[in-house]
């Protein structure tokens, strides 16, 4: 009993060092400083995981389908990131420089990767957002963190209900869970159909109709 309250405690304070000062900004939970919602040009602060990144070729009608004439150049630059759906410390402040989305990413998002001080492995979603066909923005859209393997239902609960107390003032469309030792911070998805249709009326996208 002894043993598993000791290991209920150092997974208690792993907790506690994690998400001091960070647990919500704006109704939006944070972890680490980084909240649902941040801008993807706040994100350079963190110490990322090297990105994978392939040498693949780029067609220009690929570009020219994806992104208004004015990003094009330097949506090529980073293209094979968002091939692979990944980014890091060398190409965050790229990104954050490119408006223009015609479309969204393949599969409408890319992730980066960290360690927490405590070497906890961290994984953040950034995803094309739209609040006018003419403000566009990459945003965080989610974050997850494993936990070490907890031995006993006491130690999920203990873990479980610090996440409660740390998440009680959440709001929607922001979301939170806790299962099988991974926390996990979501935004309720937008309605897809919806972000498509915005990013294509961006000025530059798509092109005119004749009726001859």
């Amino acid at each position: 009993m002894k043993r598993v309250m000791a290991c209920v405690v150092l997974l208690a304070g792993f907790v506690g060092t994690t998400m001091a000062n960070e647990h919500v900004r704006n109704g939006m939970p944070c972890l680490n400083g980084i909240c649902l919602g941040d801008d993807i040009s706040t994100l350079s602060r963190i110490k990322w995981d090297a990105a994978q990144k392939w040498n693949l070729s780029i067609g220009n009608q690929e570009i020219e389908e994806r992104f208004a004439l004015e990003a094009r150049a330097a949506a090529k630059e980073v293209y094979p990131y968002l091939k692979t759906r990944n980014f890091d410390n060398g190409v965050i402040q790229k990104l954050s420089k490119i408006k223009g989305f015609c479309k969204p990413f393949p599969f409408h998002s890319i992730y980066g990767t960290f360690s927490s001080a405590s070497g906890f492995f961290t994984q953040v979603h950034v995803g094309v957002t739209a609040e006018a066909p003419d403000k566009q923005s990459l945003r965080v859209t989610s974050i997850s963190r494993k936990y070490p393997q907890a031995h006993s239902s006491a130690q999920q609960k203990e873990l479980k209900s610090q996440f409660q107390t740390n998440y009680s003032s959440v709001k929607k469309p922001a979301r939170w869970s806790f299962s099988d030792n991974k926390l996990e911070l979501s935004l309720l998805r937008d309605n897809v159909l919806e972000t498509m249709a915005m990013l294509k009326q961006y000025p530059g996208c798509g092109k005119a109709i004749s009726i001859d």
